[in-house]
């Protein structure tokens, strides 16, 4: 497996943000830029998810990013991510299955808008990682082009199989924390499958807590095609308020609004990619 790209710059621990007594997290930044806090969900009871399908803004070509800790080895056969429209097609989903003996593994499963599909799986993916910043990366140009990254490195697979075909855009729920004992910090999508030096860059440019997504940057192009941009811990005023989306989707979602178990006070984390 291909190891992400060396990180040799001096971080900043500093916190950005006065400490919030009564919630005992950051106070809430006028952005999602510099957000010092994480969302920690327990894989069995917790999850965050829109309340209907709604129109995502991607359909043939798209990229997803996520910036996670896995905390504990998958213990259950779940959906960390489910994309979905109550069929099984048009769905973007990463699975995890025990009964493979791989507690380290990551399968994402993409399926057409004929219900075929196309496997990304690495069995090795999060070995060595738990407790670990990993930038998940996930690109699908149609077809069989589907990419996995770590931490901004192509990912040699052990799966690759499937005939794939073409995706549409179709109005969808999405669910992420099932089954994922984790930390997450920021989930984002593009309508553009992003290319390896933009992904690179998002990496190398501040580990996620300092690079603004809605904006472009060095090699960075893409903000334009930024439709979904989600970070937990950037607005605790409420709940609810977790769930906004920081995105440039004419169709922002708020991904705590059918939330299961997650609360301000019990759930946010003074935990970041810094």
């Amino acid at each position: 497996m291909v190891i992400g790209p060396a990180d040799t710059r001096v971080r900043d621990r500093t916190r950005r943000f006065p400490i919030d007594s009564k919630l005992g997290s950051s106070s809430p930044p006028v952005s999602a830029v510099g957000t010092t806090d994480s969302i920690d969900i327990d894989g069995a009871t917790e999850l965050f998810t829109n309340s209907t399908a709604q129109d995502i803004g991607i359909g043939a070509v798209w990229s997803i990013n996520i910036w996670m800790i896995k905390e504990t080895d998958i213990v259950a056969n779940k959906h960390c991510m489910d994309i979905e429209d109550g069929t099984s097609n048009n769905r973007i989903s990463w699975e995890v299955n025990p009964s493979l003996g791989l507690d380290d593994h990551a399968i994402f499963l993409v399926y057409s808008s004929s219900g075929s599909s196309i496997r990304a799986q690495d069995n090795d993916y999060f070995a060595g990682e738990d407790g670990n910043w990993v930038m998940i990366t996930l690109t699908f140009g149609g077809g069989t082009d589907l990419v996995l990254y770590k931490n901004g490195s192509v990912v040699a697979l052990d799966d690759s199989s499937g005939s794939g075909g073409t995706m549409t855009q179709t109005d969808r729920r999405i669910e992420f924390g099932d089954g994922n004992d984790s930390i997450f910090y920021s989930i984002a999508m593009w309508s553009v499958e992003l290319g390896s030096t933009e992904i690179t860059e998002i990496y190398n440019s501040g580990d996620g807590t300092n690079f603004d997504m809605s904006s472009n940057s060095g090699d960075y192009t893409s903000s334009g095609d930024l439709q979904h941009w989600w970070v937990p811990g950037a607005n605790q005023s409420t709940t609810n308020a977790m769930g906004t989306d920081y995105g440039n989707a004419s169709n922002l979602i708020n991904l705590m609004d059918n939330a299961t178990n997650l609360t301000v006070a019990d759930d946010i984390t003074a935990n970041s990619p810094t």
